[in-house]
């Protein structure tokens, strides 16, 4: 993370912990004698901690529910450990640690996993450097091959670091094209006098292109040793073996000592700081800073309670003083958890007509009556709750855990990680009261606005406020690895009497309840003019119903941690539930009740209408929206599904929408619709046979539902190629769309086979053939990526790339080249198995890593009727596609001749004569 590093959320059952013990039982001491080199160390809450005689720490925790398992090495390195004129090499490390070492050829690390269906990545933030892979069990020991090679044989050739640097700063590019990295950015700047938290973790441009393989080398060779490293390893594990094998890759290692300078400190700010940031777009954000201390002072509990009633929660001050007020659009921001001494900040992007000084004057109102008058008791014991139940839903998955292990190992300590509920629950008022006289005064805050300066033709990039950032090499979903053969998941159908359909799996092992649901149709089936309804029904579901209240809802999901979220998409409206057992009576019947009987109130419709508008608004500072839209207009006519409008158009379909068109589409997209819903909990049959009982009453409506059929129709290839360009002034980076029509069905026989093709071509933003050629061959761009839009409708062929301005010709004609070879001569049998092999080692990873996953999965197989043994399927599926077929489909559905293509950045080319721009 780019120097915020959040309390991470990571469930911990508190009954009968164990205490901290250096006795061994003679299990383990058995275990140890055999790892020869390894002393145990404690166990805690079923961790168990080791070292080897190399100063490297082991933490073990054994889970065999699902068979996967999640290797993470952690350093205690990251852009605090950085001196000036090097700012950024850590993260630029992180990245050359894939370009190959002395066992491993450039490119063979990220192939190796691959080939083994893993999911891999490597992050870095402000105090540390992580590395993971998650994987079936059978290829643990080649991951630690991995590992441990590269943490003292990495290569950093200098000829690869040059080529690197493009790709190092196209991402820093992406970071700075952000009005709330910008903002950050100043705001740090201005904090810290001394610290190294003032300098952002993905380095400066200068110090990035002046870098060399020398200096990269010295700082790889000070910081990355067993002695300043962490193994973390969650899951499907035999103890003994891995303790073994740990000792056969990391023994032999040597320890060295940690050339480390002091870190310097600041002293105690005497005043208020105040910045101001104005670069061409729309989106107007506040940023305010308070110092405070560091992960191991006692009040960073206490901090965090007021961050929930301050910030997060739905109720929370400023959610409703700036939000449901329709000054803002979005407030985030919180408690920093750092090694050193940090930031509590909040963040607020401003609805167009919010002017910047009126909404700090709301905040600061907002935070000088909590200083006066402390949150009551109940306000406290609600923010309790919802922080102990996100670390219930947290233990779901063992990337989870090792990541938030991982983190507090880093910042100060593992046990802090499991600690933490039960130091929350002990938060008073009397803390709380303490921490806001002493943390938020006038002469302890920095104040930042980012100001649009718009003139006609200018933009700039405004993304939603990300406050994770975390610089990671690649960017992909934490999905992962098995076998050829894949066990079946054991779910129960219910036909319920109103004709929907429920689905029950019952192997879970955690006290929470995830609920899934969704009926057909979404915006599909409603007018053109009208689709943004759908998106409107979606956000006022929360708003009130016929037995509850806006505020009585709110009061339950702030008081549980409850998790409810509506939402719309082309194809289907859906919504997602996580509660805790001891609330899924009450959570279903609020649901069911918001489903079928909402208020749909004036007063919210006004207040949802003129957010969404706003949110529309900020999205012309978006290039890869507006690149998106210009893509979809290129491709499909004004009347159909998945062209998109203009966004000026939108905000008049979205202004035209009245209380009884959100009526008749709320009719017609659920009350009158058959639902699918999916249930995973391990509550007792008694239990589930009455709730069930009673979900299957309050479905019953006076009207006969139906299932929608989803019918969008197929659009033609359009070899009339256009270039649309959208101008943004002050942009760095361009984003980009090439594409056309798709012809390829979810449901189509043929749709393995192009999903196949396409994970070659374009699937993995490191080893596809894009990734190779554009990326790790020419330097060109961070991310390329090509897609296949398949789902009841045909969507279409794609390829997206990020790059700087000037780099965007190159960049397009790369991509060209290499979808009409793709094209010529087809995919190598080669190719066909190792992907084979990937996608079937990986699928239960990217489907069934978590009881969340699981239960999203099963929905998916019925959405699209794919069958109950469809995963036990799913290799023979896979295998049974041949390379004939492939090369011949591969013709059929890619046309490098008829690409359409759609810019949208500080990028000009005289020669196009259709230019766009946003006013």
């Amino acid at each position: 993370m780019k120097n915020k590093v959040f309390i991470p959320l990571i469930v911990i059952l508190l009954l009968n912990l164990p205490s901290h013990s250096k006795s061994i039982s003679n299990e383990i001491k058995g275990t140890v004698e055999m790892a020869n080199k390894f002393e145990f160390i404690t166990e805690y809450n079923n961790i168990k901690e080791y070292k080897l005689n190399n100063g490297l720490k082991v933490l073990l925790k054994k889970n065999h529910s699902i068979p996967l398992v999640t290797f993470s090495i952690w350093y205690k390195v990251g852009s605090r450990n950085e001196k000036n004129g090097i700012r950024g090499v850590a993260h630029f490390l992180e990245h050359m640690m894939f370009k190959g070492t002395n066992n491993f050829k450039k490119g063979e690390i990220s192939d190796t996993i691959q080939k083994f269906g893993g999911v891999f990545n490597a992050f870095t933030f402000s105090d540390g450097t992580a590395y993971y892979e998650t994987v079936s069990p059978k290829y643990l020991e080649k991951m630690m091959e991995i590992e441990s090679d590269r943490m003292i044989n990495s290569k950093l050739d200098e000829k690869e670091l040059q080529l690197e640097k493009t790709v190092v700063l196209s991402e820093l590019e992406g970071d700075l094209n952000n009005p709330a990295s910008l903002l950050d950015n100043k705001i740090r700047e201005e904090a810290y006098e001394k610290s190294p938290y003032k300098h952002p973790t993905i380095g400066y441009v200068e110090d990035i292109k002046d870098l060399v393989s020398k200096q990269m080398r010295t700082f790889y060779e000070n910081y990355y040793m067993p002695n300043n490293a962490t193994i973390i390893i969650i899951g499907d594990f035999e103890e003994e073996k891995t303790l073994q094998l740990i000792s056969k890759y990391f023994g032999n290692i040597k320890s060295k000592e940690i050339k480390q300078a002091s870190i310097p400190t600041d002293e105690k700010q005497k005043s208020e700081k105040r910045v101001t940031v104005k670069k061409a777009g729309v989106t107007k954000l506040i940023e305010i800073a308070f110092h405070i201390p560091d992960i191991k002072n006692n009040d960073i509990y206490a901090l965090n309670i007021v961050e929930e009633i301050l910030i997060k929660g739905r109720k929370s001050r400023l959610e409703k003083a700036l939000v449901e007020n329709g000054l803002a659009t979005e407030v985030t921001g919180g408690a920093e958890a750092n090694t050193d001494p940090g930031l509590f900040y909040i963040v607020t992007s401003l609805t167009p007509d919010t002017k910047h000084e009126e909404a700090e004057k709301i905040i600061n109102k907002e935070i000088n009556k909590l200083v006066k008058s402390p949150p009551n008791k109940d306000e406290i014991t609600s923010a309790i709750n919802r922080i102990k139940a996100g670390y219930l839903f947290n233990l779901d998955g063992t990337y989870n855990q090792a990541v938030n292990i991982g983190f507090f190992e880093v910042i100060n300590d593992w046990k802090q990680a499991i600690e933490w509920p039960n130091h929350i629950s002990n938060v008073t008022q009397k803390d709380v009261k303490n921490v806001l006289e002493k943390y938020f005064s006038s002469n302890n805050k920095v104040v930042g606005y980012f100001i649009p300066e718009l003139k006609e033709g200018e933009h700039y990039e405004a993304q939603p406020i990300n406050l994770q950032k975390t610089h990671h090499y690649k960017n992909k979903n934490n999905d992962v690895a098995l076998t050829n053969d894949i066990k079946n998941i054991k779910y129960e159908s219910k036909n319920l009497k109103d004709g929907s359909k429920l689905f029950i799996y019952k192997d879970i092992d955690l006290p929470i309840t995830y609920i899934t649901g969704l009926t057909f149709g979404g915006e599909s089936i409603i007018d053109k003019d009208k689709e943004w309804g759908c998106e409107l029904v979606s956000s006022l579901l929360e708003k009130g119903s016929k037995k509850y209240s806006k505020d009585a809802t709110e009061d339950f999901l702030d008081s549980t941690g409850t998790q409810i979220d509506f939402s719309c998409d082309v194809e289907s409206f859906k919504f997602k539930v996580a509660t805790l057992n001891e609330h899924l009576d009450k959570t279903i019947d609020i649901i069911t009740d918001a489903l079928l009987n909402p208020n749909f109130s004036s007063s919210e419709l006004e207040k949802e209408k003129k957010k969404l508008i706003a949110e529309l608004i900020e999205q012309k500072d978006n290039p890869s929206e507006l690149a998106k839209r210009k893509l979809s207009q290129l491709i499909y006519p004004p009347n159909h599904t998945f062209h998109i409008y203009d966004i000026e158009k939108d905000i008049e379909n979205v202004k035209a929408l009245t209380r009884k068109d959100i009526a008749d589409i709320h009719e017609k997209l659920i009350k009158n619709n058959k639902l699918l819903i999916t249930l995973s909990t391990n509550i007792s049959k008694d239990n589930l046979n009455k709730l069930t009982s009673n979900l299957e009453k309050t479905l019953i409506t006076n009207k006969e539902k139906v299932t929608v059929q989803i019918n969008i129709p197929k659009v033609d290839l359009n070899k009339d190629t256009k270039k649309s360009i959208v101008f943004m002034k002050d942009k760095m980076q361009s984003d980009v769309f090439l594409g056309h029509a798709g012809f390829i069905k979810r449901t189509d026989p043929m749709f393995y086979t192009a999903h196949v093709a396409n994970y070659i071509l374009g699937g993995s933003v490191l080893t596809s053939r894009l990734a190779r050629k554009v990326r790790d061959d020419s330097g060109l761009v961070y991310t390329v990526y090509s897609y296949l839009d398949s789902s009841h409708g045909a969507g279409e062929f794609g390829v997206y790339l990020g790059t700087n301005n000037e780099n965007v010709d190159k960049a397009i004609e790369l991509v060209k080249s290499e979808l009409k070879t793709f094209v010529q001569d087809g995919v190598s049998e080669d190719e066909l198995q190792k992907a084979k092999k990937s996608l079937i080692d990986s699928f239960v990873s990217r489907n069934l890593s978590s009881y969340s996953s699981i239960t999203s999965t099963i929905l998916g197989i019925e959405f699209y009727d794919l069958g109950k043994d469809y995963i036990s399927n799913y290799p023979s599926i896979i295998n049974s596609i041949s390379l004939k077929d492939m090369n011949k489909l591969i013709k059929e559905i890619v046309h490098p001749d008829s690409l359409q293509i759609s810019i949208a950045g500080e990028y000009q080319d005289a020669s196009v004569k259709e230019k766009a721009s946003i006013k």
